[in-house]
């Protein structure tokens, strides 16, 4: 039978990858007048950004973590948004409280108001007074202006050099370390470290200064859930790309980039053929290196590099729907996070055996609070990494991923025994999973694992011309990261007018802004995963 054939297509800019970045690119080059065509290998827009339902859509779960960032009257994402003209397309939940911390029979309630957490933290933990204080002192310094580098990137911030040496320091040091270097009290350094699970890292893991980034916009600048899960928000900047005239095709695997005298030069597609000279890789570097035709014209200095980049965590998540509504059964609020009852980093045995499920922090979600018309869910969720997942046969696996979810479940019920009895449908999704919708490696749903001394910084001057890299693989993850450096990255676009639009012209123009790009050079060299904007 012969081959089908596929259709010819033209397109200034291909954005390889319908996730929040991706569709928030298109978006904003279509502004400018760019013809975009988004693609996209799943049969949904959003990455991890997405959901499933099931009993008939009676239970809708989503699949990634709740929190978006970002949002405050000050957040970097609500500014790229309402620049979008997205603002008022979206409806939010805003939390009134962040999380409730369980360690052993003790609970701390984490308020969405950074000054009353700083008066609850002082009046927990008296003895710890000096080291609370410089916590706050170095986000609200240091972590504020790692934040504000997506403003700089745009000409609307001016770094503050002073403070460029302690944040070399803080950005070399690893945040259990600057925990422990801060605080007396062993809990309230299960606290911090803790809540690092929602930036997808472990705290034993993370540089400090990317902690603090972190927490500046967590504490400090509005955090929400989208209403009608993730998947209204990937669906609203997905109509927004065609409402501009922009294309997203799903269900489109990259089978080739073209790469003639070290310039892109198309991209095919399992059904489609894109006339193009420049492409914005939204996906893992590593898939889009696969797809490089010739095989090598990124160079072996860049595959030696990525190779050094180790992946970070993906997730273990169990998803459950009840017959009553969750705060019956003691899920009051909106976020439990279950901590150790001991501060020590996990062994290596511990890294690979159980002990990562008994041991790393368990998110607990109680959807229903956040947005009732979802159903009656709950959704577990405990960092993880591939292990043995990629390795077993698919009876194997299945056993394996059911003697882990009742795993966590035990866990889950030692803490809220009335769970049991109330449990109506539960399913399970593994850093295998992830893979398989995201064509993420190793199923990682946050990037490049965040250590010290992490350089990402050759991914933005790749020996392609007309290729770039955007998205969360580059600069770290997130909802408001990916969002943001995708409305960055368009933003320093030339506006192209419409009746002046060419493939040459547009060729020219993108190959001619990587320059803007310089302005976060100093970010750059603070080797911090979350600087390097663009």
């Amino acid at each position: 039978m012969p081959p089908r054939q596929k259709r010819e297509l033209d397109a200034d800019i291909v954005v390889i990858g319908a996730g929040l970045s991706g569709l928030m690119y298109g978006i904003v080059a279509a502004q400018k007048g760019y013809r975009v065509a988004v693609v996209e290998k799943h049969f949904k827009p959003g990455g991890y950004a997405t959901n499933f339902a099931r009993e008939r859509q009676r239970y809708v779960f989503d699949c990634s973590l709740h929190k978006i960032t970002g949002l405050g009257p000050e957040g970097n994402l609500r500014n790229a948004l309402i620049r979008a003209k997205l603002w008022d397309k979206l409806q939010f939940y805003f939390y009134q409280q962040l999380s409730c911390i369980v360690v052993g029979e003790r609970r701390y309630d984490i308020p969405a108001d950074p000054a009353e957490l700083r008066r609850r933290l002082l009046q927990w933990f008296p003895q710890s007074r000096v080291g609370v204080e410089r916590f706050f002192e170095d986000m609200n310094t240091h972590g504020r202006q790692n934040y504000m580098f997506a403003r700089m990137a745009l000409g609307e911030y001016t770094l503050d050099r002073a403070l460029l040496e302690r944040s070399r320091k803080l950005s070399r040091l690893r945040a259990k370390q600057y925990f422990e270097q801060l605080f007396a009290d062993p809990d309230l350094v299960l606290i911090f470290s803790t809540l690092a699970i929602n930036l997808g890292v472990v705290a034993e893991d993370a540089d400090a200064l990317y902690y603090l980034h972190f927490a500046y916009t967590f504490l400090t600048q509005g955090a929400a859930y989208v209403t009608g899960s993730s998947q209204s928000l990937s669906d609203a900047l997905a109509a927004e790309v065609e409402r501009l005239g922009g294309q997203v095709h799903l269900k489109e695997r990259v089978e080739a980039v073209n790469v003639v005298d070290g310039a892109i030069a198309g991209v095919e597609t399992r059904t489609c053929r894109f006339r193009t000279g420049n492409v914005v890789a939204t996906c893992a570097p590593g898939v889009l290196e696969s797809a490089v035709r010739p095989e090598g014209a990124l160079g072996a200095a860049f595959r030696a590099k990525l190779a050094s980049l180790e992946l970070g965590y993906g997730a273990f998540s169990v998803y459950l729907a009840l017959d009553v509504p969750p705060s019956e059964v003691g899920l009051e609020q909106s976020e439990y996070l279950l901590s150790d009852t001991e501060v020590r980093e996990l062994t290596t045995e511990e890294r690979q055996s159980d002990g990562r499920y008994l041991r790393l922090p368990l998110g607990i979600t109680n959807y229903h609070k956040l947005d009732p018309s979802l159903g009656c869910i709950v959704v577990m969720t405990v960092l993880d990494h591939p292990a043995r997942w990629f390795e077993l046969e698919k009876a194997e696996y299945k056993a394996e991923k059911a003697r882990v979810l009742e795993l966590l479940l035990a866990r889950a019920l030692r803490t809220f025994p009335r769970l049991e009895g109330h449990i109506l449908l539960k399913e399970a999704s593994t850093p295998r999973t992830n893979q398989r919708y995201t064509s993420s490696p190793g199923g990682s749903a946050f990037g490049f694992k965040a250590v010290p001394g992490r350089n990402v910084r050759f991914l933005q001057r790749p020996a392609v011309r007309g290729l770039s890299f955007c998205g969360t693989w580059v600069s770290g993850a997130g909802y408001e990261p990916a969002l943001c450096l995708g409305f960055t990255n368009a933003t320093l676009l030339p506006d192209v007018g419409a009746s002046a639009r060419s493939e040459a012209t547009a060729t020219a123009l993108l190959d001619a802004a990587p320059a803007a790009l310089s302005r976060a050079a100093v970010a750059a060299r603070l080797r911090h995963p979350l600087a390097a904007v663009g």
